[in-house]
C-alpha cells in the first residue's frame, strides 16, 4: 500500500495554504503552523527542502517568510512527493526470492513497476492550484 509521509502530508497541506493566498504574498511559517495545527519546527525542515526544489522562496527581514516561486498549477504533487520522500520506485524493495538477481524477469516487479509508472502518472496530472479549489 502507498501512504503518504507526514512530511509530504504537511507540504501538501502548507502549499494549498500558500495557494488560497494572494500570490505576492509573503507568509511566515508560524503562521501557516497556526492555521495547518503543523509543529513550527517541522515546517521549517520541509520548506528548506521546497526552498531547494524551488517550489517556493524565502523573503528575509522582519516581514519574511516564504512564498510560492511558481504558479500553484506548476507544482504538481509527484514533485512534493519525490522532493521530500525521493523517487517513488524507492518506496519498493524487491519481494523475498526475487529472482531479478538472477538476470531472470520477475512478473512481481514488472508489475510493480508498471503500477509505480500509473500512479507518478495520475501525481504529475494533479497540482496545488486544484487542490486549493476543492
Amino acid at each position: 500500500m502507498f501512504r503518504l509521509s507526514r512530511g509530504v502530508e504537511y507540504a501538501i497541506r502548507g502549499l494549498i495554504y500558500f495557494a488560497s493566498q494572494p500570490q505576492d504574498r509573503v507568509i511566515p511559517l508560524s503562521e501557516i503552523s497556526e492555521a495547518e495545527n503543523i509543529p513550527k519546527s517541522f515546517l521549517v525542515k520541509i520548506f528548506q527542502v521546497l526552498l531547494k526544489q524551488r517550489i517556493v522562496k524565502s523573503v528575509r527581514g522582519l516581514d519574511g517568510g516564504f512564498m510560492l516561486g511558481k504558479a500553484p498549477h506548476d507544482i504538481s504533487l509527484l514533485e512534493i512527493i519525490e522532493g521530500i520522500d525521493g523517487h517513488l520506485s524507492s518506496f519498493y524493495d524487491s519481494h523475498d526470492n526475487c529472482p531479478k538477481s538472477e538476470n531472470k524477469i520477475c512478473p512481481i516487479c514488472n508489475i510493480y513497476r508498471e503500477g509505480i509508472e500509473k500512479l507518478s502518472d495520475v501525481l504529475k496530472s494533479h497540482n496545488i492550484g486544484e487542490m486549493a479549489t476543492l
